[in-house]
């Protein structure tokens, strides 16, 4: 089986048994407002959670760090990655995440059929072409350079611009350290809405001249408390 063979059959069995919590009701499936398992940050506890016949709700990055961890259990390098896709809505960079596996491939197991043509995907999302995806140092030093503009960064109209690509740079270095975390955890040194950028230290993290420090607790901003990483 090649490696591309391998993210086929893991992406088929991720899309089987899980559901991304925003597309769910595209398919019919209530998760309700919160799902606890959104809130599952280690891809081993995530994947215990399948069941045959159930659709557990997740999100882009539950489903990258599960795709990547079962690549490396076939010997696979691979792991999950946090930035920006371009082919969710023209002229917007979306916080997204996806898999880097083998020798610089790049996969996003959350898109299927339905996904892929209610956005007109027209490529291969398990093999993604240049310019599809932008992980979070690359959004910053661009952003930087002044060739783009940082509120077409973000989530939506509230959680956008340069305070939110800086507050993904750690995510996805911490998470090139091996380390899971939600799109929605925060800590130290990550700005708020409206506070002052450290521009010096995340030019330095996106350079990666300066190691990204793994927090021991993080603020789950969708659940409002502090938990343990």
């Amino acid at each position: 089986m090649t490696e591309k063979e391998a993210v086929a059959e893991i992406t088929r069995f991720l899309q089987d048994h899980y559901i991304h919590e925003a597309w769910a009701d595209a398919y019919g499936v209530d998760v309700g407002p919160d799902p606890d398992s959104i809130h599952v940050r280690r891809p081993g506890d995530l994947l215990a959670l399948a069941r045959p016949g159930e659709k557990v709700a997740t999100m882009c990055q539950g489903y990258s760090e599960m795709l990547a961890l079962r690549l490396r259990e076939r010997g696979i390098p691979a792991q999950a990655r946090c930035g920006y896709a371009t082919y969710f809505q023209k002229g917007w960079y979306e916080s997204h995440w996806v898999v880097e596996y083998g020798d610089g491939r790049w996969a996003d197991a959350q898109i299927d059929d339905l996904q892929r043509g209610a956005l007109g995907i027209d490529f291969d999302t398990l093999d993604l072409p240049p310019g599809a995806f932008l992980t979070a140092p690359e959004a910053w030093q661009l952003v930087r350079r002044g060739d783009a503009d940082p509120d077409t960064f973000g989530h939506d109209a509230e959680w956008k611009g340069d305070w939110f690509i800086a507050g993904d740079v750690p995510k996805d270095l911490v998470t090139r350290q091996g380390v899971a975390t939600l799109p929605w955890d925060e800590w130290d040194p990550m700005p708020g809405r409206d506070e002052e950028i450290d521009v010096a230290l995340f030019d330095a993290l996106a350079a990666g001249t300066r190691v990204a420090a793994v927090p021991t607790k993080v603020f789950n901003q969708r659940r409002g408390r502090f938990e343990d990483l």
